[in-house]
């Protein structure tokens, strides 16, 4: 079994359910990723205090890790967080889902992601990045990348260019396949060239929804998957409902999406990672992994964040027969 090693925002998630017209109201993108100040995202979660709002140890990266975990996978997660009882709780979380936490702390209060879930459930996240932005590339050091195989990491990151071009030098440096997701098709618009740049000279796995296909190619899916197969080993573009496509020396596997009834795509794409990155670190061949990630992915969909029960793990686990 391969390890997987990786980087990310440390966030808590502040899941909260909303209509279309009060999202529309705030003038927030559907289906898009902001960074917010602290201020506004106050005053936005205060704008609902009569809703419920579920707090969860989130993050796109230490989601994916968090899952591989609970899979049966070897992984790890670095991040940083505040020392106050958000931080806390957050390591915990983490240490108890089976991951091995790198977690270091610093003085400035934890990240957070308010995601306004709308019905049908698609997410508008507006994120506080606080204790995140403390992450150094040096905190990867070569005697923690020598006990891994796959390095992973998250779009988000390019909010420090610095540090994920670093993270992923220092990964390619040690041996490590390099894995990414594009995160969000907002950010790949803003960071078109760099991110472009990233795959070219680094990344071997390169995950992205259709928007962010679309956004990082111009094209649509099918073309897309060609385009990011043309400078990387692995390319997935995952169509929601309607499956995903794999690519990798030109030959393309098309996996069925889990039927499920979604309530809360929150996660979604994280867990469908966990499971493909599950599939290569474990020798399986390219359709199993990806029916893999989609089959743990049409689970996560079925409850409100990016966590499943331990009954539901076990379902995971009979699936690919660990149980």
């Amino acid at each position: 079994m391969k390890k997987v090693i990786g980087i990310g925002n440390a966030l808590t998630d502040i899941l909260i359910q909303v209509d279309d017209n009060q999202l529309k109201s705030l003038g927030f993108p559907k289906g898009s990723m902001e960074y917010v100040d602290a201020g506004t995202s106050g005053k936005i979660r205060q704008q609902f205090a009569d809703r419920k709002q579920t707090l969860v140890a989130g993050g796109s990266v230490s989601n994916t890790i968090k899952a591989l975990a609970r899979i049966g996978g070897v992984a790890s997660f670095l991040g940083c967080v505040g020392n106050d009882d958000i931080g806390r709780n957050y390591q915990q979380v983490l240490e108890q889902k089976g991951g091995v936490s790198h977690v270091k702390t610093c003085s400035s209060p934890s990240g957070n992601c308010t995601r306004l879930i709308t019905p049908h459930g698609v997410r508008t996240k507006l994120t506080n990045l606080g204790a995140s932005t403390c992450l150094d590339a040096a905190d990867l050091t070569p005697d923690l990348l020598s006990h891994y195989d796959i390095f992973h990491t998250e779009g988000y990151l390019v909010s420090n260019r610095q540090l994920i071009s670093d993270c992923m030098h220092r990964a390619k440096l040690a041996g490590l396949k390099v894995s990414i997701d594009l995160a969000s098709y907002n950010i790949v618009r803003e960071n078109y060239e760099f991110l472009h740049q990233l795959v070219e000279q680094y990344v071997d796995i390169v995950f992205a929804n259709e928007d962010e296909a679309r956004a990082f190619t111009h094209r649509e899916p099918h073309e897309a998957l060609r385009e990011i197969a043309r400078i990387t080993d692995y390319a997935v573009v995952k169509l929601g409902a309607h499956g995903s496509l794999i690519m990798h020396e030109d030959k393309t596997y098309t996996v069925p999406a889990t039927p499920s009834k979604a309530i809360d795509t929150t996660g979604a794409g994280d867990f469908y990672a966990a499971g493909f990155l599950y599939g290569l670190a474990s020798g399986m061949n390219l359709q199993q992994a990806g029916e893999l990630g989609a089959f743990v992915s049409g689970k996560v969909v079925e409850v409100i964040g990016p966590n499943l029960d331990n009954e539901t793990w076990q379902d995971v686990r009979r699936h690919i027969g660990l149980c």
